[in-house]
């Protein structure tokens, strides 16, 4: 699945930068860090489940304001917990030889150390949440308000692309 996936990126991505000029790596990561984080649960099966229920943070239909720090914070988290999956997901691969199944993490019989890759991955993931100066229940909202809210959906993408083009 990681393979197609990382396949049709790239034909994405081949197709794109050929019409537009834009570099594949701003591609990836517009389409490919919010896109995998948002599968995350997919590949391991699991996504922070730390919190009870989403805290009610918006009133009305209300939209995050143009550099809003709750988006700066979010896109900072995202982009921390995509490279942390990404580092995981091979540390698993490598403990399973080669071959990770759909939803890892959900599996019962997967070995001890995968096991652990696992609770590792979910503990690191719900810290950099909190060190970006965000709650659970927050970052749990933006990633379910952001896939309703094609606005919102491209401040983060945005803000992806300005961090991304920080990051070495």
């Amino acid at each position: 699945m990681m393979k197609t996936l990382n396949r049709s990126v790239r034909t994405i991505s081949a197709n794109r930068q050929r019409v537009t000029a834009v570099p594949v790596r701003s591609i990836l990561s517009r389409i490919g860090i919010v896109s995998v984080l948002s599968t995350a649960s997919l590949l391991f099966g699991v996504t922070p489940q730390i919190a009870q229920r989403p805290a009610d943070l918006f009133s009305g239909s209300a939209a995050y304001a143009q550099g809003d720090p709750a988006i700066t914070n979010y896109a900072n988290a995202a982009y921390q917990i995509e490279r942390l999956r990404q580092r995981k997901f091979r540390e698993a691969k490598n403990e399973l030889g080669g071959n990770v199944p759909a939803n890892v993490c959900q599996q019962q019989t997967i070995p001890a150390s995968v096991r652990s890759i696992c609770d590792e991955f979910m503990k690191e993931s719900s810290d950099i949440i909190k060190s970006n100066g965000l709650s659970i229940a927050q970052f749990n909202e933006i990633t379910r308000r952001k896939d309703s809210d094609p606005a919102l959906q491209q401040q983060i993408d945005n803000e992806l692309l300005r961090i991304q083009k920080k990051t070495p």
